[in-house]
């Protein structure tokens, strides 16, 4: 019955694997509500930030090394440029988006990373967590990294954040 969850206490409070067997149909929608909820949140904050976040002066930077990268020029030796090749390497792969749509294919193509990266840490967390477990590990994770106003910021400027987080997830993933 509807009320049984309520008594114990324990698999309530702690959304123990035990709890989500016995969920009704209904919980399990208003689950599945919960879900698209948190995704149209993390999908709103992803796009203001992409569209009205401010301007950080290394997006330029960034944008403009991958361009000459794309150019056929080599860092280091046909232009200064004080980090490593990596990220100015996978914006050059991009770059025909960014000359014709600007800084916003450039952050576009960052949340994308920046998505990939919370999508590879969900995966890790439910591979860490034990059986059972998996579901709230998941949706914990997902939550906790994309519903972050300050990291969804750093996630969508292009900078180093998406994709530093996304091969260290990966990483650590496989």
């Amino acid at each position: 019955t509807n009320s049984s969850y309520w008594t114990n206490w324990k698999k309530v409070i702690a959304f123990s694997p035990a709890y989500w067997n016995d969920l009704p149909m209904m919980d399990k929608v208003n689950l599945a509500v919960l879900w698209l909820l948190g995704l149209l949140v993390i999908g709103l904050l992803y796009a203001a930030n992409i569209y009205l976040g401010n301007l950080n002066q290394d997006e330029g930077w960034y944008l403009y090394t991958a361009r000459l990268l794309a150019g056929g020029q080599v860092p280091y030796r046909d232009f200064a440029y004080t980090q490593g090749p990596v990220m100015a390497g996978v914006y050059a792969l991009v770059d025909p988006l960014v000359a014709r749509f600007g800084l916003l294919a450039g952050r576009i193509f960052t949340g994308l990373l920046g998505l990939g990266a919370i999508s590879a840490g969900a995966a890790l967390a439910g591979k860490l967590s034990p059986a059972g477990w998996k579901p709230f590990a998941i949706i914990s994770c997902v939550f906790l990294t994309g519903i972050n106003v300050y990291q969804g910021y750093y996630f969508t400027v292009v900078k180093t954040y998406s994709l530093a987080a996304l091969f260290l997830m990966t990483g650590l993933l496989f």
